[in-house]
């Protein structure tokens, strides 16, 4: 059982079983108990840092190890696990974290974690630079702008399986007042559900026009002015493979491979 697991994307529910799936074959192999006693803290310490270790010397069942990230997300699968069964958290102690801090540096040093660039303004104008007029691109320009102003994730606007959970035409609402070129004053983008939405309440965000070169409302108006999908379908969609019909959407392999 896992703490607070309503709370959780159902994408990190799966990584955190996954996590305490490696946590039972480490206990297993080495004939020790799942739950960590509170009082023998130190014995705690070494139990957990040779768990890092375990994961990043034993190989994944699909080849290859696991990288830093899937550590760090499995160490945070046991602090859940004991939280919700013991009421404490044997990871925060320094002697834990600093074995983390190694293994991150060797992870880096063995290419098996990847470095995160943050999108900023000077980013987006030198990408806009490279982009033509194509249909495609006016739908990865909106994406990227959204996300930054949004500050959303991936997973909200982009497909990433077979499942779409995130935005979709119907959740973007633009305003009945117009400027003079037609296009709205701002729009209401509303998220139905986001990652750190605990209550599944949802959330209604709204963005003015800016009249500057990153304005997500005018990139936005540029994709869906003309836009006669249903309100369903998933927000940002690409042009057919050439001599297919079948529809694209925008997704996670697409988003890193331009951004």
């Amino acid at each position: 059982a896992m703490l607070n697991a309503d709370a959780l994307e159902e994408s990190t529910q799966d990584t955190y079983r996954s996590g305490l799936r490696a946590w039972g074959r480490f206990i297993l192999t080495y004939g020790l108990r799942a739950l960590l006693d509170e009082d023998t803290r130190r014995k705690n310490d070494r139990i957990l840092m040779h768990f890092v270790g375990f994961l990043l010397v034993t190989p994944k069942r699909g080849g290859g190890h696991y990288a830093w990230g899937t550590i760090k997300t499995y160490l945070s699968a046991v602090r859940d696990y004991h939280i919700a069964h013991a009421g404490y958290d044997p990871t925060k102690r320094p002697r834990v974290r600093r074995v983390l801090k190694a293994a991150r540096k060797y992870c880096v040093r063995h290419g098996r974690a990847r470095r995160k660039w943050a999108l900023n303004p000077d980013m987006l104008r030198a990408w806009r630079r490279t982009l033509s007029l194509s249909w495609d691109d006016h739908v990865r320009w909106a994406a990227a702008l959204l996300a930054l102003f949004g500050l959303h994730r991936v997973s909200e606007y982009a497909r990433a399986g077979r499942v779409y959970k995130g935005l979709r035409k119907g959740n973007i609402e633009f305003s009945a007042e117009r400027d003079a070129d037609g296009v709205p004053k701002f729009v209401y983008v509303h998220l139905e559900r986001f990652k750190n939405d605990v209550w599944r309440h949802g959330m209604t965000l709204k963005h003015f026009r800016s009249h500057a070169d990153l304005c997500p409302v005018e990139a936005l108006w540029a994709v869906l002015q003309h836009d006669r999908r249903p309100a369903t379908a998933p927000l940002f969609q690409l042009s057919p493979r050439r001599g297919s019909t079948a529809p694209r959407y925008l997704t996670r392999a697409v988003v890193e491979k331009y951004t």
